[in-house]
């Protein structure tokens, strides 16, 4: 495991060496090659938001949820036969399951985990299959594909903070059973942080400007090439922008980067502006190659799958 996490903190800073927001996007050369799967994604369709999938290139659209709740952040079980989404109303949000026909939907989570109320999002499943990620009340839990043994996610940082507040966004599964994560130390600098289920500490994976005004990280994920991507904004500049880590976004404003299931291209959420509708995206994990599928509707949180 060791070498692995040296393998991703030296690529990693190689990333933030090339991450300067003036720096020119990699080339062109054409779009990246059609990469086999399924892109799972929420669409607002005549105010109606429910989950769907495509193929890369935009072809072979379907929906998968049909109900009146506002359906969103699909996560693809890894054979691809299942997903974990979030259906609900604000404060009501939680955590379901659904065959990806759009049959079998049963509830998941309560909104109990860890005797608090309030909403679960953002769910990731594992690697092997056995247990889903999630985000309740700015912390993470994992728990079983039953919906039984809810555990918190709570690793030691490398540097203890002075203070309890803690938050943690976006977990991502590592092909070692690792969680990849942001988390924003109360008024701390926003990290990326990597840390196993069983109790050892988190390493630090990306911070970017330690300074007086620092850049903030959202939405890691972790490829099953262990690459990572993210997306960082300037909060000091003028129209907060925000660049993904790879490059190639063009003058895009990007959001929700997932990683095809070969770890050889990227989809992610692109807008003209920063309150303009998404679209999806696919890019080259070098960062060369963007496409637009084409759908011609507001998305958000793309994954996707062999």
């Amino acid at each position: 495991m060791r070498w692995m996490l040296n393998r991703l903190f030296t690529a990693c800073a190689a990333c933030l060496s090339a991450c300067d927001s003036t720096a020119p996007n990699p080339p062109g050369g054409g779009e990246h090659p059609l990469v086999p799967g399924r892109i799972a994604f929420s669409m607002n369709v005549e105010g109606n938001i429910d989950i769907y999938s495509v193929a890369d290139g935009g072809t072979g659209l379907e929906r998968i949820t049909t109900g009146p709740a506002i359906d969103r952040d699909p996560s693809w079980s890894p054979d691809g036969l299942r997903l974990a989404f979030v259906s609900g109303g604000v404060d009501e949000r939680r955590i379901h399951l659904i065959d990806k026909d759009g049959t079998d939907a049963v509830r998941l989570t309560d909104g109990n985990a860890g005797g608090t109320t309030g909403d679960d999002t953002s769910p990731a499943w594992s690697r092997d299959g056995t247990r889903i990620a999630f985000v309740h009340e700015s912390r993470i839990y994992t728990v079983a594909t039953d919906g039984s043994d809810v555990q918190l996610f709570d690793p030691p940082l490398p540097v203890p903070p002075s203070f309890t507040c803690r938050s943690q966004r976006s977990p991502s599964w590592a092909t070692d059973g690792s969680i990849v994560y942001a988390e924003d130390l109360c008024s701390g600098i926003p990290g990326v942080y990597r840390a196993p289920l069983d109790g050892g500490s988190a390493v630090l994976l990306a911070e970017l400007n330690p300074g007086p005004s620092p850049r903030l990280i959202t939405s890691p994920a972790i490829s099953s090439r262990d690459q990572l991507v993210y997306v960082y904004a300037l909060p000091d500049n003028p129209v907060f922008a925000q660049f993904l880590n790879v490059g190639g976004a063009g003058g895009l404003v990007p959001d929700e980067p997932a990683w095809g299931p070969d770890g050889s291209a990227l989809v992610f959420i692109g807008r003209e502006t920063q309150s303009g509708p998404g679209r999806l995206h696919v890019l080259g994990a070098n960062g060369t190659g963007r496409r637009e599928l084409g759908l011609d509707a507001d998305v958000a949180s793309p994954d996707w799958t062999r």
